[in-house]
């Protein structure tokens, strides 16, 4: 990490004094590079100013192949974005995309910054199920406003279902969950059956939207929606929408995808309840937390606005989740503690349900 932080402050400098052409005062001694993110996954980002001027850009800068597909693809993404007039009235909520580039085997993505901060996700369930209605409202026009003719249900249900469920099925066998991986296909067969005799919404969706890729002001606004490495056209909303809700209650919780997944599946089908999704607090620090059950209903809602069954509409929501995760975070393939909390609640439940 230390070696890309190093790279990126050698080369950057006169990519952003290329990229700001037309400031007069701009020279590659002046910017100052703050680190706002970077991990053993994902990209370096960086914020970049130019003191004295009004000028700001977020910097990411990808050293791995499949870093710099991501990087890449994200490019493409936000420059479809904002091609698309349908979207004008909206798309001042997208980063817009400066330049990029290749230097010395490292690929940069310069983009504006937006204004506003990451939300702070509050213990308590008011507060919170207000930034994920918030949230909710903002994504809603692209959703709206991209959605598609279905074309034929089989190719949405090899993408939506059998390419991701082979990933993550792929994953669970390599670390020894041979079950678990029989499950996930079985899983996938029973959904890709329902999502045959639907009708499916399709639309272009953000593909990791949660709270760390909000911008929010004072008031709780929001003023932007950051990393569009995910974003993907002809997919189903349930993605963005129920993904969210997902995360709302994954984040700060201690709990993860799949036990949540499993919370809300029993909360929409309550005749089977695993001894991992029963008993889970419903008070953090004498706060009344937000927990599955209420968002159960709204979930279903969503589910069925895509055209699609509630519980189907968790399920893909899941898979979706997972299978982004896998792609974001190559390393989480070889986390055996992650991939059971991800999947053994549901195949509890899977086993559970079948018992009954």
């Amino acid at each position: 990490m230390r070696e890309r932080q190093a790279l990126a402050r050698r080369v950057l400098p006169h990519l952003l004094t290329a990229a700001a052409a037309g400031v007069a005062s701009s020279d590659d001694a002046r910017w100052r590079l703050r680190t706002l993110a970077h991990g053993l996954d994902g990209p370096l980002v960086l914020g970049a100013t130019l003191p004295g001027e009004d000028l700001a850009f977020v910097v990411k800068v990808a050293t791995d192949p499949a870093g710099i597909a991501r990087l890449d693809h994200e490019a493409s993404a936000l420059r479809d974005l904002h091609r698309r007039a349908e979207l004008a009235g909206w798309r001042g909520l997208l980063p817009v995309p400066v330049s990029t580039g290749r230097e010395a085997g490292c690929a940069v993505l310069v983009t504006s910054r937006l204004p506003g901060t990451t939300p702070a996700l509050p213990a308590g369930a008011a507060a919170r199920d207000g930034i994920r209605r918030a949230a909710l409202d903002a994504i809603a026009p692209l959703h709206a406003l991209t959605t598609e003719d279905p074309g034929r249900t089989r190719n949405r249900v090899d993408a939506w279902v059998v390419g991701p469920a082979d990933r993550v099925a792929r994953a669970a066998a390599a670390a020894g969950m041979s079950g678990a991986a029989l499950g996930i296909r079985t899983i996938a067969d029973s959904l890709a059956g329902s999502l045959e005799a639907s009708t499916p919404v399709v639309a272009t969706v953000h593909g990791d939207y949660w709270p760390e890729n909000l911008l929010v002001n004072a008031d709780g606004g929001v003023t932007g929606i950051v990393d569009w490495e995910a974003a993907t056209a002809g997919a189903s909303p349930v993605v963005d929408t129920i993904g969210l809700s997902i995360a709302i209650l994954r984040v700060g919780s201690g709990r993860h995808t799949g036990e949540i997944v499993a919370a809300l599946l029993d909360a929409l089908d309550p005749t089977t309840r695993t001894a991992r999704t029963r008993g889970l607090a419903a008070h953090v620090r004498g706060v009344r937390r937000l927990e599955p059950a209420d968002l159960a209903p709204e979930v279903a809602r969503h589910a069925v606005a895509a055209g699609l069954d509630g519980r189907d509409g968790v399920w893909l929501a899941w898979l979706a989740a997972l299978d982004g995760s896998l792609a974001r975070r190559p390393s989480l393939a070889h986390d055996a503690a992650w991939l059971t909390r991800n999947i053994a609640p549901l195949m509890e439940r899977r086993a559970a349900v079948g018992a009954a």
